[in-house]
């Protein structure tokens, strides 16, 4: 990786859980998601801890890398941004940033809300340079259950 996985632990109520950011530069979207599965696979095999979210930018998207090709990378993990979200501010309609969760796992917290949070059409911001300055992408979210006894 040029840029390597981060991965940290979360508690919020009682779901806990690890979370791993990534971010593939587009010149290395034909490589690096298969490194990503590895990566990913490895930390759900050798943790007791089995909810886990992984996000970020993958630019997994637009001429860069065929969006069809993840669930074939990541058999078994479940997409949370689908294929049809515009994360980006540009012009372009693409779904460059990512978030999953392991099939089995973090999707019993998992409320089936997810997306792309328009911030700008949220707020009433027009100002095309200004929504550039504070980012090239909007932010992804999904919402996960709190309340929930602990299951792992």
């Amino acid at each position: 990786f040029e840029r390597e996985p981060f991965v940290a632990f979360f508690r919020s109520g009682n779901f806990d859980f690890k979370l791993v950011n990534n971010h593939i530069k587009p010149e290395d979207v034909s490589a690096e998601p298969s490194r990503l599965a590895v990566v990913i696979n490895d930390i759900y095999n050798s943790s007791s801890e089995k909810d886990i979210i992984v996000l970020g930018d993958m630019n997994a998207d637009g001429s860069y890398f065929d969006e069809d090709n993840l669930v074939v990378i990541f058999p078994l993990w479940k997409q949370l941004i689908g294929n049809d979200e515009d994360t980006t501010v540009a012009v372009s309609d693409n779904t460059y940033d990512r978030m999953m969760t392991r099939d089995t796992t973090a999707n019993v917290e998992y409320t089936g809300k997810s997306g792309v949070f328009r911030w700008d059409a949220e707020y009433g911001v027009t100002d095309n340079s200004f929504i550039k300055k504070v980012s090239d992408h909007y932010p992804v979210y999904a919402e996960f259950r709190t309340d929930l006894p602990d299951d792992d």
